[in-house]
């Protein structure tokens, strides 16, 4: 088993790595966070392939779970408030345990629900999709959307630990698997350029990625918790993307493939500026041609600007745009929204 740390002081969490390592799960958490309860939260695409293991696992009755739809367009207060009706007919309390089963929509959610409910109460993540052990359980970031923006609701909240099963993605489908690509292209482009020259070679060692993927993510947590400086490099991409999935009201593109798209936008965005090397976008187009990630997203610039005013990198009129500077490296930029919109066209 691998363990990578996350280093927050009194809040620092483990990031375990592992084959099979939920068959026993219950002792793997109980040297790490003590609990009266437990709820498992998880959707319905988890729930059949593996929530009866995890119950089994963790020796919780049926009644302890918390089966929520699928899609990012359930990220709402109505699924939270469903969330909290299940721990409240759990009888669960400050010394509880949410544990959340799934992909970024789930842990988003379960871990909203865990910062909010009775001010705050313990959560464990097991990611089950490439997104969700690379970035969306990793940082201690919470939430959900409203019909003006993505995860535009939402709190800190760091996990007590974050558990990657590689067993749990072997039913992984395509669409899944294609966002998560575009998710660790994401991190090659922001951190790392031997990795984008990996992903490029005919062999690509998926674990070895995905470890270094939250590597990286757990370096800049352990250095920005609350995203006030080096951590807005994680969002490239994301400024574009979200306000290409809200234009979409959540159901038209997947998350990464609007992430792909906005990484685009964003490094052309860079190119134009004289910021990013010329030949970026097409090297990265070339890349995800390779990996069948769509970035397709017919959307005016007016469309997209309305929306990435509301977004939460807006400080007075600018938004802090991240750019890359070379692939490997990526900065952040405060450009005017009137700017932004002028580079979109």
């Amino acid at each position: 088993m691998k363990t990578i740390n996350v280093n927050l002081g009194d809040k620092s969490y483990p990031i375990m790595f592992g084959d099979g390592i939920c068959q026993n799960i219950a002792k793997i958490i109980k040297p790490i966070v003590k609990y009266d309860r437990v709820v498992l939260v998880c959707d319905m695409n988890t729930y059949p392939l593996y929530g009866e293991r995890i119950i089994r696992s963790l020796e919780i009755s049926f009644d302890s779970v918390c089966v929520i739809p699928t899609g990012e367009s359930i990220k709402t207060i109505e699924t939270v408030s469903e969330i909290y009706r299940k721990f409240y007919e759990c009888h669960l309390t400050r010394e509880s345990l949410v544990i959340t089963l799934g992909g970024g929509v789930v842990s988003d959610l379960g871990g909203y629900a865990a910062a909010t409910y009775m001010r705050g109460i313990n959560v464990i993540h097991i990611p089950t999709t490439i997104i969700g052990m690379t970035d969306a359980a990793i940082g201690g970031k919470t939430g959900y959307d409203l019909p003006h923006g993505k995860n535009l609701i939402g709190a800190f909240h760091q996990p007590k630990a974050v558990i990657c099963d590689f067993s749990l993605m072997r039913s992984l489908p395509k669409a899944y698997f294609q966002d998560g690509m575009a998710e660790i292209i994401k991190y090659a482009l922001i951190r790392d350029a031997v990795m984008f020259e990996t992903l490029n070679s005919d062999e690509i060692p998926m674990r070895d990625i995905i470890c270094r993927c939250a590597e990286i993510k757990a370096e800049i947590v352990s250095e920005d918790e609350k995203e006030g400086g080096k951590r807005k490099i994680l969002n490239f991409g994301h400024t574009v993307g979200h306000a290409i999935e809200t234009c979409t009201k959540y159901t038209d593109i997947t998350h990464g493939n609007a992430v792909a798209a906005g990484m685009i936008a964003e490094i052309r965005i860079g190119e134009k500026l004289g910021i990013t090397p010329s030949d970026t976008a097409e090297a990265v187009l070339k890349l995800f041609d390779k990996m069948g990630i769509s970035v397709k997203a017919d959307y005016l610039p007016e469309e997209l600007i309305s929306v990435v005013g509301a977004d939460k990198k807006r400080h007075g009129d600018q938004i802090d745009m991240i750019l890359l500077e070379k692939i490997g490296r990526a900065a952040v930029y405060p450009l005017s929204l009137k700017k932004i919109s002028e580079l979109l066209k």
